[in-house]
């Protein structure tokens, strides 16, 4: 999981911008981070760590130019230079490929060689065999299957584009001061570029001195965005294809809470993707919300890490209970999604153990995830996931995790929710049936 950006400003340095630009996006990747900028000196351009954290005021000078991309990672951030026949130019990736491997074969075999194993490379040389960035831009496409959504530098402007089924998010904004593209609404509002919009699937957009300018759009025979966005990855502020996350997230607390004939005392998040679910379920149940856990404000999220060890040391330190809020309680704790199961079953053994609840019930606001998704570098088996573990039976799942009532919701509320049509969304990971 990561997340890019963009920024061209008028006749002023982009450095600060862009490293603030960035930092907005930082919930999707913690590993690592990347800035290019039109007069970079700098050739230490990837550095493990935060943004803020590996960039600071002292590169600044390094980092000139009006306009720059940035980019973020769970692992190594998607960022590579390239000198071609074309054009010089930098790129930046989130995404996946689906048949990178293939196409980096099929290129060895051709002549082609390689510095690294990034697919930001890959890219990037299929883009350079085009007559220009456009044209490239159009090549690339024709030969790559999978997710992608890239930001292209060079010494004049940027370029910002979408695979054809929009399948992770890309939004583009302007103000008085110039122009931003960042993978989350968030990175461009909080900076002041509030008149933003979606980057149509397949649009390829030009940013310059004269503003965004549509430079084409790639056919696609279907839209599908990543239902996870808004039910997990994406910041509660985000608005993705006009729909803010915690609102689907409230809307699927609510679903939860319908029919649901359980005598309980009260609800609560797992902090903090659980909390717009809890809200929901609060709403519609007019159960008392009340907080369970605290969370420690300086941990990472425990998804991201591809290191199960690291993954676990993530998810211990992350949350500890309030015992004034569970002890002699029956209560029902609400969470974004299952996967491994690891995590809840510690939170559930912490409420009974040290918190002294009395039952602990968990509401699930996605489906049971039956399937590693292709497009994402998360996951990547189908027995890593607990559902799969317990042969697809929910009542084992909930044994498994020792909790007295486990519930998920359906696709159907999930699809409900979001609030786009369900042939517009990828939900590969709750059906096992994705669109390439």
């Amino acid at each position: 999981m990561g997340g890019i950006s963009g920024v061209y400003l008028h006749n002023k340095e982009v450095f600060d911008t862009l490293i603030q630009s960035s930092f907005h996006l930082q919930h999707r990747g913690t590993e690592s981070s990347a800035i290019d900028t039109s007069r970079s000196l700098n050739s230490k351009k990837i550095r493990p760590g935060e943004v803020k954290k590996v960039f600071s005021e002292k590169d600044a000078g390094d980092f000139r130019g009006d306009c720059g991309v940035g980019a973020l990672s769970g692992g190594t951030a998607e960022l590579v230079e390239l000198s071609s026949s074309m054009v010089d130019f930098s790129l930046v990736y989130d995404g996946k490929l689906v048949n990178s491997e293939k196409l980096r074969v099929e290129m060895k075999d051709s002549g082609e060689s390689f510095s690294t194993v990034f697919e930001a490379e890959l890219l990037g040389r299929l883009i350079s065999k085009g007559e220009d960035i456009i044209d490239g831009i159009r090549k690339m496409n024709g030969k790559v299957e999978g997710s992608y959504t890239l930001g292209i530098l060079n010494d004049e402007c940027l370029y910002v584009t979408r695979d054809p089924y929009g399948i992770m998010p890309l939004v583009v904004g302007e103000n008085e001061e110039g122009y931003a593209f960042a993978s989350e609404s968030p990175a461009l509002t909080e900076l002041g570029f509030t008149d933003f919009r979606d980057v149509r699937p397949g649009e390829i957009l030009k940013v310059s001195e004269d503003g965004v300018e549509n430079c084409g759009e790639m056919d696609s025979d279907r839209f599908a965005h990543c239902a996870f966005e808004w039910m997990y990855t994406a910041r509660p502020d985000s608005i993705i294809e006009g729909v803010e996350s915690t609102e689907v997230r409230r809307r699927a607390g609510m679903y939860l809470a319908r029919d649901d004939y359980i005598n309980v005392d009260k609800v609560g998040p797992v902090p903090q993707s659980g909390i717009g679910y809890a809200l929901g379920y609060h709403q519609e149940s007019a159960l008392p919300y009340e907080d369970f856990f605290y969370l420690n404000r300086f941990s990472k999220r425990s998804y991201i890490p591809s290191d199960p060890e690291i993954r676990e040391q993530v998810a211990k330190e992350k949350l500890s209970v309030i015992k004034s809020s569970t002890k002699g309680g029956e209560i029902v704790i609400c969470e974004d999604s299952i996967v491994r199961g690891n995590q809840l079953l510690r939170l559930r053994n912490t409420l009974k153990e040290k918190g002294e609840a009395k039952e602990v019930h968990a509401r699930v606001g996605c489906p049971p995830l039956c399937s590693p998704c292709p497009y994402t570098q998360t996951t990547k088996k189908y027995s890593d996931l607990i559902y799969n573990q317990c042969d697809g039976d929910i009542g084992k799942v909930s044994e498994k995790l020792n909790l007295d009532l486990l519930k998920y919701n359906s696709v159907e509320n999930l699809v409900e929710a979001i609030n786009l049509p369900s042939e517009d969304l990828c939900i590969g990971c709750f059906t096992d049936d994705y669109p390439i």
